[in-house]
């Protein structure tokens, strides 16, 4: 059997784990997504969001005081 060449290592947070990581409430990740305001995936029904893109979108949204 061949391996695969292509390595996916995602990590995926759910809304609870997301508001906790930017230490915001689940309300404001709830309002992102439906502003399309912050990066996520839907798998089914759940939304989740993966960490380093995550990471990018704050990297480049961040403001200087």
């Amino acid at each position: 059997m061949k391996k695969s060449s292509m390595d996916v290592s995602v990590n995926l947070l759910d809304s609870i784990e997301m508001a906790r990581f930017l230490n915001v409430k689940q309300s404001t990740i709830r309002q992102l997504c439906f502003k399309k305001k912050i990066p996520f995936l839907k798998v089914g029904r759940l939304v989740r969001f993966d960490l380093k893109e995550v990471m990018i979108w704050l990297k480049e949204n961040q403001k200087m005081s």
